[in-house]
């Protein structure tokens, strides 16, 4: 009989063992729920930049711009791009016809913008070294520049091209000009800042020039960036400047000049 009774008791608690053995223990749910966070957490810290797929604290990734366009990022139109990093966009294809000055993007004729100089540097602009930066109206600033001292802008009085540092950027190259013509026959008294230019492909439309506060026209044989005016009053008018036309231009079209001859 004892043998009976243990032979019982020993088939119930063998029974009651295997069926909890079929049950999923708390720890085996807690270790799959961490397992699962933590792949969770490495796809999104494991970004593949370069996959097309926007991941984890990447901003764009190749063609994926996350729904972004140039209109979407403040210009008014173009083609936007992502950096190779995936970190930020590429906006130099956007355009903007109305660039916005003081928002921190060198835009459109702007030839500068805060802290964007579009790559420029007081090296590039042919000084010798120093500190470029830009004022608020979107011009770049020399004086900080080694060998500079000048900012002046369009029309400004000058010596050398040191004196002209407001007249950079966007093509250009500052210089004191004398004369244009480049045989004594037509001279700017007390020199004239300004840059050669490339005149717009329609008449009217913005150049380079404008950046500065001047206008892209053909003085003499060669274009220049001039200052527009509307009243002498505007002009160096103790230096013989006035407001008028420039030889062979249009009577409506006026720009601090001095007049024929030297």
């Amino acid at each position: 009989m004892k043998t009976l009774t243990f032979c019982l008791i020993s088939s119930l608690l063998f029974t009651l063992a295997a069926c909890d053995d079929d049950k999923p223990s708390n720890n085996n749910t807690n270790n799959t729920n961490n397992t699962n966070n933590a792949n969770n957490a490495n796809n999104a810290n494991n970004a593949t930049c370069g996959n097309n797929v926007v991941e984890g604290t990447e901003v764009c990734d190749g063609t994926d711009l996350a729904n972004q366009t140039c209109v979407t990022r403040g210009f008014s139109g173009g083609t936007l791009a992502c950096a190779t990093t995936c970190l930020s966009f590429v906006t130099t294809g956007c355009t903007n016809n109305n660039p916005v000055c003081g928002n921190g993007v060198a835009e459109g004729t702007e030839a500068c913008d805060g802290n964007d100089l579009k790559s420029n540097t007081c090296v590039s602009l042919g000084f010798e070294g120093g500190t470029l930066a830009c004022n608020a109206s979107c011009s770049l600033v020399t004086s900080a520049c080694t060998n500079g001292g000048g900012d002046g802008v369009v029309g400004d009085a000058c010596t050398d091209a040191g004196d002209c540092g407001g007249v950079s950027g966007g093509g250009l190259t500052a210089e004191c000009l004398t004369d244009p013509t480049g045989m004594g026959f037509y001279t700017l008294p007390g020199g004239y800042c300004t840059s050669t230019c490339t005149p717009p492909a329609n008449p009217g439309d913005p150049d380079a020039c404008a950046a500065v506060g001047g206008e892209c026209v053909n003085v003499m044989i060669a274009s220049y960036c001039v200052k527009p005016c509307a009243d002498s009053s505007e002009c160096r008018e103790t230096e013989g400047y006035t407001c008028s036309a420039p030889p062979g231009g249009a009577e409506t079209d006026l720009y601090c000049l001095p007049s024929m001859g030297k």
